[in-house]
């Protein structure tokens, strides 16, 4: 009876070991599925990076050609700042001189209005001493007149 005793025990344990070998075994086939299923999440994120990647890529891509282009307007616009700068310094240059003639011509046309003013008056004092002597000259002639018709009464009473 004792080895059989010691059968029914090993067989115990072989079931008891069966057993806990069978609930490993569950535990390890629900861990393989759990598993499965994160790789299954895993493998759909990394193709939802992949796919977010290629497309961040294509927009960096396109990105870097607009700021090429934007790049190559900037050093156009600032060219054209340069020119334009330039063309200031130019012209502000023009209206300094432009500035300088028209002060000059300035003066000279006031002292052309001087002058004028001047002869304006000098014109009207000469009109004046001319119509003096205009009006002497014509007293003179009507005494001419009057001696020479003095001289011709006197020629004719003689």
């Amino acid at each position: 009876m004792r080895g059989c005793y010691k059968d029914v025990v090993r067989f115990q344990a072989e079931q008891d070991n069966l057993a806990d070998a069978e609930e490993k075994v569950a535990q390890l086939v629900n861990q393989k599925a759990d598993y499965e299923e994160q790789l299954k999440e895993l493998e759909e994120r990394l193709a939802e990076a992949e796919a977010n990647n290629e497309q961040m890529t294509m927009n960096n891509k396109q990105l870097d050609e607009k700021l090429d282009t934007l790049k190559k307007e900037l050093e156009g616009v600032e060219l054209n700042l340069q020119r334009a700068e330039q063309e200031k310094q130019t012209k502000d240059s023009q209206i300094r001189t432009l500035t300088d003639e028209l002060s000059r011509q300035e003066e000279s046309m006031a002292k052309v209005n001087r002058d004028k003013k001047n002869l304006e008056e000098l014109l009207r004092k000469t009109q004046d001493d001319l119509a003096s002597e205009e009006d002497k000259c014509t007293g003179l002639i009507k005494a001419k007149q009057k001696l020479e018709q003095s001289v011709d009464e006197v020629c004719q009473h003689y």
